[in-house]
This record gives structure tokens, sequence and C-alpha cells, in this order.
């Protein structure tokens, strides 16, 4: 069991929870079937996705521009800076929420 500190009404209120109890990076969702599918939607925009010797991804825009990604991200924010720099490069559309 952890400590996990939270801000409840106005104060900060530590309650006893289980792993990962409160935690916003864990909320059941793949990061790497993530990874997965922004790799398939790179191929799809024309992109070439090259594995690294050491589990990176190199991916090689029409445009030139290089933009490399970890194999297995930590977490949801390593997923959306990758994102990010794709959409900055070129390869990918904002999406719609």
């Amino acid at each position: 069991m952890s400590i996990i500190p939270r801000f409840v009404g106005g104060v900060h209120d530590v309650r006893a929870a289980g792993r990962h109890a409160g935690c916003s990076l864990h909320r059941g969702m793949s990061t790497r079937g993530d990874m997965k599918k922004l790799l398939r939607d790179c191929r799809r925009a024309g992109c070439e996705v090259v594995i690294t010797g050491r589990s990176h991804f190199r991916i090689r825009l029409p445009n030139g521009a290089l933009v490399i990604a970890s194999g297995s991200p930590s977490d949801r924010s390593a997923l959306s800076c990758v994102e990010r720099d794709l959409r900055r490069a070129g390869a990918l559309r904002r999406r719609r929420g």
C-alpha cells in the first residue's frame, strides 16, 4: 500500500491507496499499443519507419525531416511528445477531440 497525496476541497488529503490509485498516468491505456497505432498512421502518411539497434524508431518523413521515438514509451506524455514532434514536422494532422 502506498500513500498518495491528493488535493481535495482546497487542502491536501493523504489517503492510503492501492498501487497506482489516483495516478493520472495509469488509466488502463496501453502506450505501447498507442505507439503501434501512431507508427501505422505514419506509414500510411508515407513515412519510412525503421527500428534502430537500441529499440527506438527512426521516422523519416516524406519532406526529409527526421523524428526519433522510443520503442517503449514510459507514459502518455512521452507519446504526446512524439505526436507533437510529428505534427510540427508535417507528418500528422491535429486530432479532433
